[in-house]
């Protein structure tokens, strides 16, 4: 199966769709009756993952960038595994972990 390079994300091999969603609020006017900006975006990404994969999908998606990658170093460099958005290798038993839960 090959994805669309516009819906695949770059750091995972599931499919990912990103959209911006604007919220509105009633807005103010400035002094001269002018209507100053009542609204603001936000950044939605919605990510389809096998069920297996789901604890590390939710993991990886929802950390900042400095956690996800502090939490792959210590997997490395302490653990001996590889961490994704789509499960933890075990280096030393050369299996991946399943993760039943989030």
């Amino acid at each position: 199966l090959k994805l669309d390079k516009r819906l695949a994300d770059k750091r995972d091999h599931g499919l990912a769709s990103g959209s911006a969603v604007r919220l509105t609020d009633k807005g103010t006017e400035d002094k001269n009756k002018m209507m100053i900006k009542g609204w603001k975006a936000i950044r939605v990404d919605l990510v389809i993952v096998p069920s297996q994969q789901f604890a590390y999908a939710l993991l990886g998606w929802s950390g900042s960038r400095q956690f996800e990658r502090d939490l792959r170093r210590y997997c490395s460099q302490e653990k001996r595994m590889l961490l994704d958005n789509h499960g933890l290798y075990d280096k030393n038993t050369r299996a991946f972990l399943k993760a039943d839960t989030e």
